[in-house]
């Protein structure tokens, strides 16, 4: 997988394997590097209101989450910063729940360089 970068500027390749769960802050360019056939993508977006067992138990509408975009590049990242900024640091880890790492990991201070 490639992280911070879609086709110019920097980024890191980082090795995933079969059970990985990688979560990426609103605004991060990610892209597959390669894949096998039975590769499969997940994307998990969160619905305001939800315990995390209703977001787990409870099929959610995209039509009910934050607006997300799949830009590939075609405008500068600045042109989000507003909306990047706007989307809420999780209140919970989603695999481990409230007391789970990611919680006491991400810093809603530390911004990326737009």
């Amino acid at each position: 997988m490639l992280l911070g970068k879609i086709s110019t500027g920097r980024g890191i390749e980082v090795d995933v394997q079969t059970g990985d769960v990688i979560v990426l802050p609103a605004g991060t360019a990610h892209s597959s590097l390669s894949s096998s056939a039975d590769y499969r993508y997940i994307g998990v977006y969160p619905q305001v209101g939800l315990s995390l067992f209703e977001k787990l138990v409870t099929l959610v509408s995209l039509n009910d989450c934050p607006k997300w975009r799949n830009e590939m590049g075609k405008k500068p990242a600045g042109e989000f910063k507003t909306v990047i900024k706007s989307v809420e640091m999780p209140e919970e880890d989603p695999v481990y729940g409230r007391n789970g790492p990611l919680t006491q990991l991400w810093n809603k201070d530390i911004l990326a360089k737009l």
